[in-house]
């Protein structure tokens, strides 16, 4: 296990309600290949704080990688949805793109360009 997983578990271990560990393992866990692990600690994140968008948009990583493409988009929605930002309308539009919905995605991106602040 590495070094960072053990930190983040040890958090856990001593505030079991922080909900941005559990989403930080959880992504984590999504680059190392663990997706059943990263979809039931994304889920706890999201049970302790339903408007936790993070918890969600890993959520739509996982789902991606499982081929369930609806639930992906649920949950990238919902992220979006709970906290509209630039790296959310991301998810929603390379999403969009992987599916074969250019023109959607194009719309997603110009709208991301607009709330950047440069």
């Amino acid at each position: 296990m590495l070094k960072q997983n053990t930190i983040i578990l040890r958090q856990i271990e001593v505030a079991p309600n922080v909900t941005y560990a559990y989403g930080g393992l959880a992504s984590i866990y999504t680059r190392q290949g663990f997706w059943d692990e990263a979809l039931e600690l994304a889920d706890k994140s999201i049970k302790i704080d339903e408007t936790y968008a993070y918890g969600y948009s890993v959520k739509g990583a996982v789902y991606y990688e499982f081929g369930e493409f609806e639930e992906a988009e649920k949950a990238y929605t919902t992220a979006y949805d709970l906290k509209p930002t630039a790296f959310s309308f991301s998810q929603i539009g390379y999403f969009q793109f992987l599916n074969g919905k250019t023109d959607l995605a194009m719309n997603t991106f110009e709208k991301r360009l607009r709330i950047i602040r440069w």
